[in-house]
């Protein structure tokens, strides 16, 4: 260790008015930090306790079947992008309609996601849904896909002519249900 780092961590350790051993926070004797520190890390402790459990796909499906506006996640240029959408289900996939753009240019052909979620702030109880696959420019296309996608009805809150239609094949349909309890 050069003098100057070692001045360094000195200089840390004394701000920091925690004994602890320079070395061995460095990692560059045997002890750990734990045997040579008194000083508290800070930890994040929640005061409430969270039950998680999983959704079924039947009851995911319910979800989705009973909402309406969600977000869809695609990767543009390496980059996630996430936009709100209004949607419609038909039996399993997801379908929007959109205008020429972002969504259109980028996501036919891709793995996508879609998300909806809730929490119910009196009850203290939140669910997610998550549908994965592959997204599909189902405009005028003749796949199954395409027909099961116009089944569904979305509604577009956003002002344009959304002419266009894409869909989500679903590959997975994943949901968690989670409530806040204090613990006792």
């Amino acid at each position: 260790m050069t003098a100057l780092l070692a001045s360094w961590v000195a200089e840390v350790v004394a701000e920091r008015r925690c004994p602890v051993n320079a070395l061995a926070w460095l990692g560059t004797t045997p002890w750990t930090r734990s045997q040579t520190s008194t000083c508290e890390d800070p930890v994040y402790t929640p005061e409430l306790h969270t039950d998680l459990e999983e959704i079924s796909e039947d009851e995911c499906l319910q979800l989705l079947d009973r909402h309406r506006l969600g977000r869809l996640a695609i990767v543009v240029a390496g980059q996630p992008l996430i936009f709100p959408v209004n949607y419609a289900l038909s039996q399993r996939v997801v379908t929007f309609r959109t205008a020429a753009g972002t969504k259109l240019a980028n996501a036919p052909g891709t793995n996508v996601a879609f998300e909806i979620d809730e929490y119910d702030a009196s009850t203290r109880v939140g669910w997610s849904v998550l549908v994965q696959g592959m997204a599909v420019d189902a405009t005028t296309a003749l796949d199954d896909v395409s027909w099961i996608a116009r089944g569904g009805t979305p509604h577009p809150l956003a002002p344009g002519e959304k002419i266009h239609r894409l869909a989500i094949k679903p590959t997975s349909i994943t949901g968690r249900r989670f409530s806040l309890t204090t613990e006792s």
